[in-house]
C-alpha cells in the first residue's frame, strides 16, 4: 500500500490544523491566554507540552527545582506540604 506525497501532505496538513485548533481551544479556557491574538496563540502552542498523567502520578516534589508551569486541563490534583 502506498500514499502519494500530495495526499500525504494534504492529510498531514489537515491533521496538524485539527490539532492546532484543539490546543488553541484548550488554552482559551485560561484567562491569561484568552486575550492573546490568534497568531500569538499559534506560536505559543509550539512551546506547550500536552501530557496525560496516570492516577497518583507525582508531577514534582517539594524542594525540586521548578522547571515548568503546569496547567491542569481535566481531572483532580493534590498539593501536599511536608512538616519537618
Amino acid at each position: 500500500m502506498s500514499l502519494e506525497k500530495e495526499n500525504y501532505d494534504k492529510f498531514m496538513g489537515e491533521a496538524t490544523k485539527r490539532e492546532t485548533e484543539r490546543k488553541i481551544k484548550i488554552i482559551d479556557t485560561y484567562p491569561i491566554f484568552s486575550k492573546f491574538v490568534r497568531k500569538v496563540k499559534q506560536d505559543l502552542i509550539h512551546y506547550l507540552i500536552f501530557e496525560d498523567k496516570k492516577v497518583n502520578h507525582i508531577i514534582f516534589k517539594e524542594r525540586d527545582p521548578i522547571e515548568y508551569v503546569y496547567f491542569i486541563i481535566e481531572g483532580r490534583f493534590e498539593v501536599t506540604k511536608s512538616i519537618y
